[in-house]
């Protein structure tokens, strides 16, 4: 490997930098930061210029380099086959050599691999683990060897937490790891850690961004949390790479549905249908006579616009009446139920109300952290303090990465006198993100309904500190009080 590290980064020519624009600057800061050894800045700069400039071998070529500096081999073995298949002969070359050491890297553990694989096919699964512990002593190093024992307690032994350990130290053992992140990413989505499964994602779209696979596995997760738009970009990825993968075509048939676009859901529900997918069949046929039924110029999304106009200029009834007319042509428009949801919560300030619409988002997607936050919202603001903590307890499952929810959960718990639960929520919330002085306020109170007035006195004050007025004034009330 030593030899493909010594590879020097390629300059782009001076009429291609002229050309190029921004693309073409940030390339050129990429080679200068690599060639400071400076490589996650120069890496940053070389994926700000594939995505200006995707067609263009150099860029590829030197962010495998860089990738290989980081010792991300088969990122960078991805980007050296991408700027070869553009035409970069350098690329092929040492694409075909880095294939070549892959395949001379580990001597003989290749066929004992094989032999590990084979037992486990054929349900002996305790004598492939034994194999490939003994592997893991002559090869510690080899992430393959985690990569199969994750398999293997995944399909076989049906044990999770051991499968998601052996992935863990795949992906440490080789950080660029795609199908790795992809299985634990997978397991995680299983097991409803939705932030988590989304972060493993990002991983393996980040390391295999060619991947059909990846891109539709991380659009079905955005639509399960009721990111419709950054899902649809996924699967209509994902179909101009494979036009005949299955979940590709039933994922962006579902978004488009999700959407109200009944007339694009169409053609690729119908594709994914030909392709044996029985829900995509029946999804089909709803579509066909959503578009044979809406006969009216315009369509869902723009009743929609409508309703966020009206809205915006506080004619609040006529907002509600245009999300009605959505719903009467498709009852399934999880859009239109979040959109009556606000309106009854922030407009005509009927919380029973926008918790009942937000209920309905929910029944389309039960993990949807927006309509379970802001049902949330609702039923603490209408005393509901039980329901609230529900909701959010449900969230932080879904998402034990997201601070907000943490906050949202504390501001419930100190309402129901939970002192100490709330005082702990903060502090989960601080860890994840400590520049938002509100929280240490939230954290202030809490401690001091508790009785700690040293946790009180300084969180007021660096919430003060922060710039939070409000802080400022209770700051100033508890040094009075002393």
């Amino acid at each position: 490997m030593n030899g493909f590290l010594a590879l020097a980064l390629l300059l782009a020519p001076c009429a291609a930098l002229a050309a190029g624009g921004d693309a073409a600057a940030l390339m050129s800061r990429g080679i200068e930061l690599g060639r400071a050894a400076q490589y996650e800045e120069a890496l940053r700069a070389f994926n700000g210029a594939a995505e200006l400039s995707p067609k263009d071998g150099k860029v590829y070529f030197n962010r495998a380099v860089v990738r290989l500096k980081l010792k991300r081999r088969d990122a960078a073995l991805a980007d050296f086959k991408k700027s070869c298949s553009l035409g970069n002969a350098e690329g092929c070359k040492v694409a075909s050599q880095l294939e070549e050491h892959e395949k001379n890297r580990y001597p003989g553990a290749k066929a004992e691999l094989a032999d590990a694989a084979a037992l486990s096919e054929g349900g002996k699964y305790d004598e492939a683990l034994a194999a490939l512990a003994a592997l893991a002593v002559k090869y510690p190093d080899y992430a393959q060897i985690w990569y199969l024992r994750g398999q293997i307690f995944r399909d076989g032994k049906k044990d999770a937490e051991k499968a998601i350990e052996s992935l863990d130290r795949a992906v440490e053992l080789n950080p660029s790891f795609a199908d790795a992140y992809f299985l634990r990413g997978s397991m995680r989505g299983g097991l409803r850690q939705l932030g988590a499964a989304l972060a493993d994602m990002d991983k393996a779209v980040q390391y295999g961004p060619e991947s059909a696979k990846f891109l539709s596995a991380r659009g079905g997760l955005y639509l399960a949390t009721g990111k419709t738009d950054a899902a649809l970009a996924d699967f209509l990825k994902a179909a101009e790479l494979e036009p005949d993968y299955e979940p590709a075509q039933s994922g962006l048939g579902f978004a488009y549905r999700d959407k109200g676009l009944y007339a694009k859901a169409g053609p690729p529900l119908e594709k994914a249908c030909r392709l044996k997918n029985k829900d995509a069949c029946k999804s089909a046929e709803e579509a066909a006579q959503k578009v044979s039924k809406t006969t009216a110029a315009v369509s869902i999304p723009d009743i929609l616009m409508e309703a966020a106009r009206c809205e915006k200029k506080g004619r609040h009834e006529d907002a509600l009446r245009q999300a009605d007319r959505v719903l009467a042509l498709n009852p399934d428009s999880y859009e239109a139920f979040m959109m009556k949801g606000h309106i009854y919560m922030s407009g005509l300030r009927d919380d029973a109300k926008a918790a009942e619409a937000f209920s309905g988002a929910l029944d389309i997607k039960p993990d949807s952290l927006p309509a379970r936050s802001a049902r949330a919202f609702a039923h603490k603001n209408k005393g509901d303090y039980g329901a609230a903590l529900a909701d959010l307890d449900y969230a932080v499952k879904i998402d034990a990465a997201d601070y907000k929810l943490f906050a949202q959960r504390g501001g419930v718990r100190l309402l129901m006198e939970d002192h100490g639960g709330a005082a702990e929520d903060y502090r989960r919330a601080i860890a994840l993100y400590a520049k938002d002085a509100e929280l240490y306020f939230g954290l202030a109170n809490a401690c001091k309904k508790t009785g700690d007035k040293v946790c009180a006195s300084g969180n007021m004050d660096k919430s003060c500190d922060m710039g939070f007025k409000t802080a400022c004034i209770y700051a100033r009330s508890m040094k009075y009080d002393k």
